[in-house]
């Protein structure tokens, strides 16, 4: 079986380790393993929110102490686009009214609004944030879940994954992975 992880928060413990363990059975059963990260490319994420950048570069040893620790080939790694395509992010809007505005915004299919109203009421823990204020940290939130679809779509299309593993899911930088899933068909799984 070919195996891809969506592998960007690799900060939080135990999620990561939970990754490595997953990945390490795989590879145990001699399936092919394959990994999209990041690489400093997404604007937000869940675990390093403001793009802090020693959180970056923490997230990335993390990872790439850990992939070295279970052998995952170096060719098994992808990494998400550098940034997204103009055409793409000139469909966001740049506010939005209200939470039940944003929630409804959708692209391609896909309910990107929803998983940047998860991010955002997780981040800062209001049940009903006020988007006008938060509108550059809702951007952000789209323009890492636009990031991540075009490189989902890339990655689907070179390796035909049969299963995608995720953390979570329900945040920006992982919604579209899962709906992009669900529209190729691809069994996944969120840990």
């Amino acid at each position: 079986m070919k195996i891809l992880f969506l592998s960007v928060n690799n900060i939080w413990t135990p999620h990561f380790e939970t990754e490595l363990e997953l990945m390490s059975n795989h590879l145990e059963k001699d399936d092919t393993v394959y990994v999209l990260t990041c690489n400093k490319s997404l604007k937000t994420c869940a675990s390093n929110p403001n793009k802090v950048f020693l959180g970056c570069l923490k997230c990335r040893a993390r990872f790439g102490e850990g992939i070295k620790r279970i052998g995952l080939p170096k060719q098994n790694i992808f990494y998400l686009n550098n940034r997204v395509s103009d055409k793409n992010i000139s469909l966001v809007p740049v506010e939005f009214k209200n939470l039940t505005e944003l929630k409804k915004f959708t692209l391609f299919g896909i309910d990107f609004g929803i998983a940047a109203a998860s991010s955002l009421i997780s981040e800062f823990g209001e049940h009903l944030p006020d988007t006008v204020l938060y509108k550059e940290k809702i951007f952000k939130y789209l323009a890492s879940s636009l990031l991540v679809y075009e490189s989902i779509l890339d990655i689907f299309n070179k390796i035909k994954p049969d299963l995608l593993y995720v953390c979570n899911g329900r945040f920006a930088e992982a919604w579209p992975a899962i709906e992009m899933a669900k529209k190729f068909g691809i069994n996944f799984c969120t840990h």
